[in-house]
């Protein structure tokens, strides 16, 4: 769930039960989702959990830098540029009261999709009106206004890590953009992972950053593109770590896969990254839990769903002038850039800016 225009929260309750039981399911959803029992135990255990995910979250530089790119790119102080993560200094203060009250506000039928996977649509349909139809439609979703700007955000390890991180961005796609599919056709070329990785079909062995830097330079640890969706834009990146005596080097040839992401593409690399992007979708949609995922994020963001046949059509239409030319357009909007570690170990924004301009 989220508003529109807002870095999307998406929460999911689920359950499997026999086609005959699901009228019986759904009552038991429905009751567990609108009248939950916020009980002062349950709260101290969750809290304490969400707690010990925050400490792993911030030992994890490469997310971190994903959180640092969307401040870079929007500005910290607005909705795309915020953390998403709640701070852990706020965790006392969500109270029952607090919850009961998000429940009441935001979980209403404008925000909110019941869907299931081998049951009858019409009968579903049924079942919703009769256990979410008394609810209040809620306030309609407004888009808060999101400009990409680009910049740079800097931060140091408070630990004194000997390795320095680095995340190079540029504007993206939106949800309902004409570039969504070539955007993530060029991000499964890009690809990439870690050093320690053992390679091997469809983990990154013959993607541009395993083949061009992972495979060519052993100080280098990480690197990876991301592709981050919102409802009318997006950001587009490339993150990698060595130590800091190396990310010179290492921002260097990160900035030459950027420039060079667009060129030169065989018709052997552009069938191989479209046949692992239709292969990770439906091999990822053969689990239940993710198809009904699926369904409610398409349902929430877009107003209706596309199956998986109709995307896989559109992922054979990418030619390799359709990557040429997306890959053209990220890279002329501003770069974001941002450093984790020895922040003094990249170079100027300046100087990586003009390698684009």
């Amino acid at each position: 769930m989220g508003a529109p225009g807002d870095k999307p929260l998406f929460l999911s309750s689920q359950v499997d039960a026999l086609k005959e039981a699901i009228p019986s399911a759904v009552e038991l959803l429905a009751d567990a989702v609108l009248k939950p029992k916020f009980l002062p135990w349950e709260l101290e255990e969750e809290r304490a959990a969400v707690k010990m995910e925050l400490d792993e979250a911030a030992n994890n530089p490469q997310e971190l830098l994903t959180e640092l790119s969307n401040a870079a790119a929007f500005g910290s102080r607005t909705p795309l540029g915020r953390p998403l993560p709640c701070p852990a200094r706020n965790l006392p203060l969500l109270t029952a009261e607090v919850l009961s009250a998000f429940v009441e506000t935001q979980y209403v039928p404008s925000r909110m999709v019941l869907s299931a996977a081998g049951y009858d649509h019409d009968a579903l349909v049924s079942l919703a009106e009769s256990h979410f139809g008394h609810l209040p439609a809620g306030e309609p979703q407004l888009a808060s206004p999101v400009e990409y700007i680009g910049g740079e955000v800097r931060e140091s390890s408070p630990t004194g890590d000997a390795m320095s991180h680095f995340a190079l961005s540029f504007k993206g796609a939106g949800w309902k953009d004409d570039d969504l599919i070539p955007l993530c056709v060029l991000n499964t070329m890009m690809g990439g992972g870690a050093s320690f990785s053992a390679g091997g079909p469809g983990k990154g062995m013959y993607t541009r950053l395993y083949t061009n830097i992972l495979n060519k330079y052993p100080m280098v640890t990480a690197a990876s593109v991301f592709n981050s969706f919102y409802n009318d834009v997006g950001v587009f990146g490339v993150y990698g770590a060595t130590s800091a005596d190396c990310m010179g080097k290492l921002v260097s040839v990160l900035c030459k896969e950027m420039l060079n992401m667009g060129s030169h593409i065989s018709a052997e690399e552009l069938t191989r990254a479209k046949n692992q992007l239709k292969s990770s979708l439906v091999m990822n949609l053969e689990s239940r839990p993710i198809l009904l995922e699926d369904i409610g994020r398409q349902v929430l963001s877009y107003g209706a769903y596309t199956p998986a046949a109709e995307l896989v059509v559109k992922i054979d239409k990418v030619t390799a002038a359709d990557l040429a030319a997306v890959a053209k357009k990220v890279t002329s909007t501003p770069p974001s850039i941002t450093v984790y570690g020895d922040t003094t170990s990249v170079p100027r924004y300046e100087l990586i800016a003009k390698q684009f301009a």
